[in-house]
């Protein structure tokens, strides 16, 4: 063996004494090479494609319709629902063309408002998916160990998310541009760990309706914004169905009132619920914020 050979082999002993240092070590290395590389998206507009792509980022890839139609298509119709989306994607232009055609009046004006105002306080999506009892954070999210070496790439993690129950309730919740858990008793039970409501989050899940939550992972989906509500009647649970629409009105002024021990109205798949959301003023004040993070950072001390 040559001298810098056993002087390298040396310095290598004193970072890796033992077997399952050197094994640790190898296990880390295995999995930043298997880490997901980063994506870069390269758009021109060298064969005249700008208007295409610029309304498929106006109208979030469909998202925005199916909100809409949701609120609005069973009173106003297709042809209106349509109407409001080409103001929320073109608002100048389509403004511009309202006023140019003599329709957009102060009543006209109104009632975009309203409509906006409606849409920005209204929860709505579907029941992705139906759980039983006592659904773990293990279930929620995972943590094998092939898993683990990602566990500050939220966006990988998520497309693990449920994934025992259900493998395709990912992808499912992406293509629908987020939506609604329902579940049994005792759902988040387990570990605390906070990936089972930050993967949630990134899927765009708005509230989890349960019998009844965990106590840690309760907390967990209200510092990330998420509404944890409870069946009032465990026969509404019983009544829900996968794919069902839900849909909570005004939900800015609901948690609010929630506060002071009022329940939440939730329509789901055509039925009205009333649902338990207990929270202090504090929880209030982050659901407000969109989560503890979104909270800390508007009452931190300059």
């Amino acid at each position: 063996m040559g001298e810098f050979s056993r002087e390298y082999l040396e310095l290598l002993a004193e970072k890796y004494p033992n077997e399952a240092a050197v094994c640790s070590e190898i296990i880390n290395l295995s999995a930043i090479l298997t880490l997901p590389k980063g994506t870069e998206h390269f758009i021109s507009d060298l064969h005249g494609e700008y208007g295409a792509v610029r309304h498929i980022l106006n109208n979030c890839s469909g998202v925005i319709l199916e909100k809409v139609r949701r609120l609005f298509e069973d009173t106003q119709g297709e042809a209106k629902c349509r109407a409001l989306c080409s103001v929320i994607y073109y608002p100048i232009e389509e403004l511009a063309c309202l006023r140019e055609r003599g329709e957009l009046d102060n009543a006209r004006l109104r009632e975009i408002l309203e409509q906006l105002c409606l849409l920005a306080e209204t929860l709505s999506g579907k029941a992705l998916i139906k759980l039983g009892d006592n659904i773990t954070t293990d279930h929620i999210m995972p943590s094998n160990a092939k898993l683990l070496p990602f566990r500050s790439n939220v966006p990988y993690l998520a497309g693990f998310c449920l994934a025992p129950c259900d493998e395709g309730f990912a992808e499912r919740a992406k293509a629908n541009g987020g939506g609604f858990i329902v579940a049994g008793g005792n759902y988040g039970q387990g570990s605390s760990r906070e990936h089972a409501a930050l993967a949630p989050l990134y899927l765009g899940v708005k509230a989890v309706l349960a019998k009844s939550f965990a106590r840690i992972h309760r907390a967990n989906l209200m510092n990330n914004g998420i509404l944890p509500l409870e069946f009032t009647d465990e026969a509404d649970y019983d009544a829900i169905a996968p794919d069902d629409e839900i849909v909570i009105e005004n939900a800015p002024a609901q948690i609010a009132a929630a506060a002071e021990g009022e329940c939440v109205n939730v329509r789901a798949g055509g039925r009205e619920l009333k649902m338990k959301l207990v929270i202090t003023p504090r929880q209030r004040d982050i659901l407000l914020a969109g989560g503890l993070l979104n909270y800390t950072k508007a009452h931190r001390e300059d």
